[in-house]
């Protein structure tokens, strides 16, 4: 069975109504930074990726969002979207491939979490939509996540970092070495410590454990602003660090006043979802 699944469904995650998306390619930042493929009849969007080792969920940092929780903010210069509205899949052919939901429903993030022994981690395996995870290794994939999670099998991209550098201006470098992971992750799974949100809680709870365990200030706390583009509207959190001059710059253009954080799950106001490719 599905064991990280199954648990952190216990943990109240969203679930997505399963159906095959219709991507909106029409997203200027993501014409510009990659292409879409078919793979089995769907299509996925593939980022050109600025270096070799690019994954998801490590280039950005984490911020506190009150209606949201924990809300990733990234570094990527298509992150800003794709990290709230689809869920990432490693494919043998493509590298990483991102898959929209078919509707543009906001999420903080689309992974899980597990914490263990002084650390928190992730991997971008999002429990709430087992139907983006029908494709296989028939189809290519290599992530696993098709098959169900268990403490034996580390998740591919799975990111750790010490307790005390969950604040971290920029994840990728306070991450742990690979090496480091699978045991953090199997003393997590066995221990059944993992959901939606650092501690396995809801967004109150959950800030409350992190403040427990990481003695830094400021505390990164943010809001949300809307980014208008051809074909979309969209929400997306107000970056807490500014990004590193080492970064491509995103091509998004925010509107001027942010907006008030909305309740989890909720489909934004002005979002629509704009044509795209087809299925095959």
């Amino acid at each position: 069975g599905d064991l990280m699944g199954s648990t952190a469904l216990n943990f109240q995650a969203l679930v997505v109504q399963e159906v095959l998306p219709t991507p909106p390619s029409q997203v200027v930042v993501l014409q510009r930074d990659g292409h879409w493929v078919v793979i089995d009849g769907v299509s996925y969007w593939v980022p050109h990726p600025y270096r070799a080792d690019w994954v998801p969920y490590q280039h950005g940092h984490w911020a506190y969002v009150a209606s949201d929780g924990w809300t990733w903010v990234s570094y990527d210069p298509w992150g800003a979207y794709t990290d709230h509205y689809g869920i990432w899949r490693l494919h043998g052919s493509y590298g990483w491939v991102w898959l929209p939901f078919e509707h543009p429903v906001y999420h903080p993030s689309t992974v899980t979490f597990f914490f263990s022994a002084g650390h928190i981690g992730w991997s971008p395996y999002y429990s709430g939509w087992p139907g983006g995870y029908r494709a296989g290794e028939h189809q290519g994939f290599r992530d696993g996540y098709h098959s169900g999670m268990i403490a034996s099998q580390t998740p591919h991209g799975a990111t750790v970092v010490v307790e005390h550098n969950f604040y971290a201006n920029n994840i990728y470098k306070a991450q742990l070495s690979k090496e480091a992971v699978p045991s953090i992750y199997r003393a997590a799974v066995t221990s059944r410590s993992f959901g939606p949100q650092p501690g396995g809680l809801n967004p109150i709870g959950s800030r409350t454990w992190v403040q427990s365990r990481v003695n830094s200030n400021p505390f990164p706390q943010t809001s949300a602003r809307m980014i208008k583009e051809p074909g979309a509207t969209f929400r997306t959190p107000v970056p807490f660090h500014p990004t590193p001059v080492e970064y491509p710059r995103s091509r998004f253009t925010p509107l001027p006043a942010p907006i008030r954080g909305i309740q989890r799950g909720r489909a934004t106001p002005a979002m629509k979802i704009p044509s795209g490719p087809r299925r095959g």
